[in-house]
């Protein structure tokens, strides 16, 4: 499943938070969420792109590629 990180503002970090957790379990009920700080990194089958769109204190997001060893 892929994963997003979306870089959060610091003013009323708790609401940001929720924010983007709510949007997103609201497309997938399934997602998983980890929170650092003002970053949220989210597991889930919806692009992370319609997250952005809809959350107001999101500074900066982006998908999170990883390398898959054995596959090449």
């Amino acid at each position: 499943m892929p994963e997003s990180f979306f870089v959060l503002s610091k003013d009323y970090l708790e609401i940001a938070i929720d924010e983007v957790v709510a949007i997103a379990k609201m497309y997938d009920r399934f997602a998983k969420v980890q929170v650092l700080s003002n970053l949220v990194i989210i597991q889930s089958k919806i692009n992370w792109k319609q997250i952005t769109k809809r959350a107001t204190f999101v500074k900066i997001s982006g998908q999170i590629l990883r390398k898959m060893s054995g596959l090449f």
